[in-house]
């Protein structure tokens, strides 16, 4: 492994660069009586249970057996070196000293094996005592009796696993995994940084170093910066950190933009960002599952490639660019396409809607890489195309969960091509709100479906709600039906259940039929000329609603500010609808008018549709 490189940090709020220090490390590297860590008394002693322990054996078994020629990687650890030449551990303790105590173990009968040395700053002789561990508990202090319980959970489960015979060899073997497979990060600290700051920051919500930070202190490397022409190489090594450091930072401020994130991704649980800038940049191939550092191995080792190669070296400098440059500039190159993206009207539109479909954004970007425009655009309308193949708009019906799948497809796609097809470059689909983990979105009949979808707590609303709708259309005709729902009303507050469920499913009828004027409505009632697109509030404020009901309350929740689909607040406009004669009804003209609306939007989108110019 080569020596450690020389790494430096910005500190966000100061033009000062820190020099720390990071590189992978097999456990190789850091066995031996020359490394003696010490756990300062900041730290909480050692308290990892059983199934920790455990699961770490498992792990390691379960990759060795599979994944044995590749390299396990654990966590970093953050360290520095203190006055007495020992290496301060600030985070890592716990898997650094389970590593200690597994090698102790399957070096038991071997008096020449030394590992590290490890010492607990406020246990006094912890280091003699963890140097002659033994299959009991020890009860002297709580650190020493879960230290020495770890090692008894690592005798019982080899006992459980093999039998005897078979111990020995596995034994052996896996020692040998442990020390040239199993690696860690080595994340050491410089002399100006105060230990407690950075255990603060790890430990305190427990907030891991992530590719991105690793991937930084790689990148302000002084040695991958160095210019080999430059007379002033201090200078100007400081400057181009500080280039690299500024852009970083409005990249990260960037991606914090809610909005710009939903157009690429949808997971918020996401904390770092511009990981995921990061991976898609590289197309780091993670190949294990137990490597959560791939993306920062990538550049690890590619930079290193880079650095061994005396003749590509040179070749940069001459050009006054540095190892680091070509790197940094494929990031840069995949963040402004991606803000390129989100700033155009046409592609926010279809690629936002590729990638909340179904298509994954590396995909895209290759493609958009190694095309020009016109292909491009191709591509984007083909994969279109491909999504909503399977979707005969004649054959859709509300109901099983691949119907609704499709029919719900079909009308984001109308949601978002109706939006662009906006002549004003401001007015853009959200899909932040598509992807709202506190919002869901449905299907919505437009004219109401049957009673059996109402509940009881809902009747008593919806009553009050009907009673409206039939007198601004007519007061004193609907007179008789208005008296029976006050009569209702009266009985629900009365819980007279019996008579309730029996009146309401007549009056519910009753208004229905008067509502609809085209006839017999069910053979079409879960058409998709009679679905739109709600969020789930929305809907269950409906409750299988009259149009003229919903239609004002749909309007009302928009002046309130919430966000109603373009498609589905034009249904209850009627903008589809020529010359419509009513906004009380929702007619077979209404559902005519919205479904050929539906096809010209999507025209050359839709599977029957052939464009012989974009094959």
């Amino acid at each position: 492994m080569e020596a450690i490189s020389s790494i430096r940090q910005t500190i966000p709020t100061e033009e000062v660069i820190i020099e720390n220090d990071i590189c992978p490390k097999v456990l190789e590297d850091i066995m031996g009586p020359h490394y003696k860590f010490c756990i300062p008394s900041y730290q909480r002693g050692y308290r990892w249970n059983d199934k920790q322990v455990v699961d770490l054996l498992d792990d390691l078994f379960d990759f060795m057996q599979t994944h044995g020629t590749k390299n396990y990687c654990l966590q970093p650890i953050v360290v520095k070196l203190n006055s007495k030449e020992r290496w301060e551990v600030i985070d890592g303790q716990q898997r650094l000293t389970t590593i200690f105590i597994l090698s102790k173990f399957l070096k038991k009968n071997d008096p020449d094996f030394e590992p590290f040395a490890i010492e607990y700053e406020t246990k006094k002789g912890s280091t003699l005592i963890l140097n002659e561990l033994q299959n009991e508990l020890n009860f002297s202090n709580i650190d020493l009796f879960h230290i020495s319980k770890a090692y008894v959970t690592i005798e019982n489960w080899f006992k459980d696993k093999f039998e005897e015979h078979k111990k020995a060899k596995f034994t052996s073997k896996l020692f040998i995994f442990l020390m040239e497979k199993v690696e860690v990060i080595w994340y050491q600290i410089n002399d100006k940084t105060n230990p407690i700051d950075v255990f603060t920051r790890l430990n305190v919500g427990k907030i891991p170093l992530t590719n991105s930070e690793l991937t930084k202190a790689l990148f302000l490397s002084s040695e991958n910066l160095d210019i080999i022409n430059d007379s002033e190489i201090a200078s100007s090594v400081y400057h181009k950190q500080l280039e690299i450091a500024g852009e970083w930072d409005r990249m990260e401020y960037k991606l914090q933009d809610n909005d710009f994130w939903s157009f690429i991704n949808d997971d918020f649980s996401i904390s770092t960002r511009i990981d995921y800038l990061l991976e898609l940049s590289s197309r780091a191939i993670k190949q294990n599952d137990q490597d959560n550092y791939f993306t920062f191995r990538y550049y690890y080792d590619g930079l290193k490639v880079l650095k061994n190669n005396k003749d590509e070296v040179e070749k940069l400098a001459k050009s006054g660019k540095t190892v680091v440059d070509n790197y940094w500039q494929d990031i840069k190159e995949c963040f402004l396409t991606l803000k390129e993206w989100h700033s155009d009207p046409t592609y926010y539109h279809l690629i936002g809607y590729l990638i909340h479909s179904w298509m994954p954004v590396s995909e895209i970007y290759d493609v958009y890489r190694s095309s020009n425009k016109t292909d491009f655009d191709k591509f984007l309308k083909r994969k279109i195309r491909e999504s909503i193949h399977d979707c005969n708009l004649e054959e859709l019906k509300y109901g099983s969960k691949t119907q609704n799948d499709k029919i719900t497809r079909i009308l984001i796609l109308f949601n978002v091509i109706s939006t662009l097809n906006i002549q004003d470059s401001n007015i853009r689909f959200p899909f932040l709100k598509l992807k709202d983990p506190n919002v869901n979105w449905s299907l919505e009949h437009i004219h109401a479906q049957n009673s059996e979808e109402i509940k009881k707590s809902d009747y008593q609303q919806w009553l009050k709600n009907h009673k409206k709708a039939l007198q601004r259309l007519d007061s004193d005709n609907y007179s008789v039906l208005i008296e029976e729902i006050d009569e209702l009303l009266e009985k629900i507050e009365g819980k007279d259940n019996e008579y309730v469920d029996l009146k309401f499913g007549d009056i519910f009828q009753a208004i229905i039929n008067i509502f609809t004027i085209d006839g017999d409505f069910e053979t079409e009632i879960h058409d998709l000329s009679n679905l739109a697109l709600l969020d789930s509030d929305s809907n269950s404020s409906l409750n299988n609603s009259v149009f003229d009901v919903k239609r004002n309350k749909i309007l009302k929740r928009e002046q309130m500010g919430h966000y109603i689909p373009i498609g589905t607040r034009n249904v209850f406009l009627k903008y589809f609808t020529p010359y419509p004669k009513n906004l009380i009804y929702w007619t077979e003209e209404d559902r005519k008018a919205y479904t050929e609306n539906i096809k010209k939007t999507l025209s050359i989108y839709l599977p029957q549709k052939e464009l012989l110019n974009e094959k």
